[in-house]
Formats: C-alpha cells, sequence, structure tokens
C-alpha cells in the first residue's frame, strides 16, 4: 500500500503526501530513523522521495523498534511509523 503514495507539493491535487516544515525537520527525521536501525530497528520500508528540490521525506514503516530508540520517545513529525513489540499488556 506504501506503493500507492504520490509525494509532491502539497497543492498538487495528485500528491497524497507532501513536504516537511523544513530542511531542518527532514534532518531531524532522518537521525531518529538512523538512531533506531543504529539500535537494531528492521532497516525500512519506505516510498521513494522525488529527486530536486523540496523537503520531501518517504513514507516509511519501521518494524522491530527497540524501547530504546529515541523516535518512540520523541515527536517524530513525519511520515514514519514506528512499530515496536510487547511481552504485557
Amino acid at each position: 500500500r506504501m506503493s500507492e503514495f504520490t509525494l509532491g507539493k502539497g497543492l498538487d491535487e495528485k500528491s497524497t503526501l507532501g513536504p516537511l516544515i523544513n530542511a531542518k525537520q527532514v534532518a531531524t527525521v532522518t537521525e531518529l530513523v538512523s538512531d533506531a536501525v543504529s539500535r537494531g530497528a528492521t532497516p525500512p520500508m519506505a516510498t521513494v522521495a522525488p529527486g530536486g528540490p523540496g523537503n520531501f521525506y518517504p513514507a516509511t514503516v519501521l518494524t522491530d523498534v527497540p524501547l530504546d530508540a529515541r523516535i518512540l520517545k520523541e515527536e517524530v513529525f513525519g511520515p514514519v511509523a514506528p512499530i515496536a513489540g510487547f511481552d504485557t499488556e
């Protein structure tokens, strides 16, 4: 289903996923995803970000995210779905 996302300008009727607010936020989301992967999360399944200018980050799913990963403790403000397992309810 992630392949159904179309990244593009926010006002483009064809786009279903627009850009992030600025380049700093793209860097922050990238850092949070990298931190999760470095701690053992399964590398992301992601859509492809368009080439060229713009503050785009692809829709991303991370699985097996460890509970100490920053992405579970900090607001992401980006199209990332971190999935973590648990032992009890």
